[in-house]
């Protein structure tokens, strides 16, 4: 009778033990991590120079119950010092006693998985879009998502504008000039080693024009394409990556096609009111990396996308300039640009908070290519970092030049701990014929430049 007793009560403790971690199993299940930046930098072009110091802190909260997931993510950033330039808000700016606004809403998304069928995955919120080299932001989306086993399928529906609530107001009036774009990509795992996305991107514009002609017919892109009237194109997209032993590499080709607005009036000759300005662009990047041991990296790189060469006023085949009206400027997933050069691609650190328009080049009216090698080298605790490329336009200027010039940068970084590191960084421009810097547009000769950056950047 005791030995039943006992196993009896020894049962029932442990029934009760796995009952209660079933139990906690079921309970709210709350993760976080932040990302963190804090640097320092100088720059200078002959006359123009710059100096300033940020810091940038994006804390993440996920709430989440059995297939239910919340996410919050914040972003709280600042420049050092009080804005006192003309007519300044100050809400970026950290002046003394630092009470401004300065806590953006990052992303904030509601996901729930095996919604119905299993394996189905919906979300809604904001959060992030991104496709190598075609586009990386955030949005107001929704997204249904597959998983397939060897990939999954995601269909994405993305708000870009929203003109008004009312698509048709009581006294008749239409006012659809919403814009939205609609995102299939479907990446697979072929291989263990080596994954394929492809996507697809139909962005379709509003039905009705803007009511400001100026609005559209402004010649500096990415306005123009930002009014989007009318606007239906097509962006198909490949993006492979893969690993053949100690070489690893990232391909990516996208083509852009169809009517990217409609004119209103005949401001800019030769083009005439209700005529489509279309588009026909292209882009393709390569990086191959070579890693003989754990200490050491060489890489290569090309990077090449279409531009303008002004014979058609009906047509506009720069691809990174439309793409970046429609969708805005990459800034989120670590503040670097599209590419990897530090100042003509906005790939240095600092640019999380820095100036993209004083020396981004990717978005030449001429369309842009660059090209280069790097190398990696990792003793201990500190990693030593170097790169060169040339950068030129697609097609040639009013002057028949294409060289915007060549880059040299080096960083050297130094692990605090997991994900933590101190780090340095320099890049140099060596200009070419075409003058790239927008704030002295009118300067007669095109100068070489530098910038230097120095601080700390976390992941926990």
């Amino acid at each position: 009778m005791k030995k039943f007793f006992t196993i009896t009560v020894t049962l029932l403790i442990a029934s009760s033990a796995f009952a209660q971690e079933q139990e906690a199993k079921k309970g709210p299940e709350f993760t976080y991590g932040a990302r963190a930046w804090l640097y320092g930098v100088t720059g200078q072009q002959k006359d123009l120079a710059y100096d300033y110091s940020h810091f940038r802190i994006r804390p993440m909260f996920s709430l989440g119950m059995e297939d239910i997931k919340l996410v919050t993510h914040l972003e709280i950033s600042q420049t050092f010092g009080r804005d006192t330039s003309s007519g300044g808000a100050g809400a970026g700016y950290a002046g003394p006693a630092t009470d401004n606004y300065s806590i953006k809403i990052k992303g904030a998304y509601l996901e729930a998985k095996n919604v119905i069928i299993p394996n189905l995955t919906l979300m809604g919120g904001l959060n992030g879009y991104k496709y190598p080299f075609v586009v990386d932001n955030d949005f107001g989306m929704f997204t249904a998502g597959y998983d397939f086993g060897m990939g999954k399928a995601n269909l994405s529906y993305i708000k870009l504008n929203e003109y008004e609530l009312y698509e048709k107001k009581s006294d008749g009036t239409k006012q659809n000039k919403d814009a939205q774009a609609y995102a299939l990509d479907v990446p697979i795992k072929v291989d263990k080693d080596i994954t394929v996305r492809p996507g697809l991107i139909y962005i379709q514009g509003g039905k009705n024009h803007n009511s400001d002609p100026a609005a559209i017919l402004s010649i500096a892109l990415p306005n123009e394409v930002r009014s989007l009237y009318k606007t239906s194109l097509v962006n198909a997209a490949l993006n492979v990556t893969g690993k053949v032993d100690m070489i690893s590499f990232t391909a990516t080709g996208a083509y852009l096609t169809g009517t990217l607005y409609k004119m209103l009036n005949t401001a800019v000759s030769p083009v005439v009111e209700g005529d489509d300005v279309k588009t026909s662009a292209y882009a393709f990047d390569l990086g191959v990396d070579a890693k003989p041991n754990d200490m050491f990296k060489i890489g290569a790189f090309v990077t090449y996308a279409t531009g303008n060469d002004n014979k058609k006023a009906d047509e506009n085949n720069n691809y990174f300039r439309n793409m970046e009206g429609i969708f805005g400027r990459p800034d989120k997933a670590d503040g670097a640009g599209y590419g990897r050069l530090f100042i003509f691609e906005a790939a240095s650190v600092v640019q999380v908070g820095g100036n993209y328009d004083q020396f981004f080049a990717m978005e030449h009216p001429q369309g842009y290519m660059s090209y280069g090698v790097n190398a990696e080298a990792k003793i201990d605790k500190v990693t030593i970092f170097a790169q060169f490329g040339i950068a030129q336009t697609a097609e040639k200027d009013g002057n028949g030049k294409t060289s915007l010039g060549s880059e040299i940068d080096a960083k050297i970084s130094y692990a605090l701990a997991s994900k933590t590191a101190l780090f340095a960084e320099f890049g140099y421009v060596l200009a070419g014929d075409i003058q790239f810097n927008k704030q002295s547009a009118n300067a007669a000769k095109v100068e070489n430049m530098y910038q230097v950056a120095f601080g700390m950047t976390s992941q926990i």
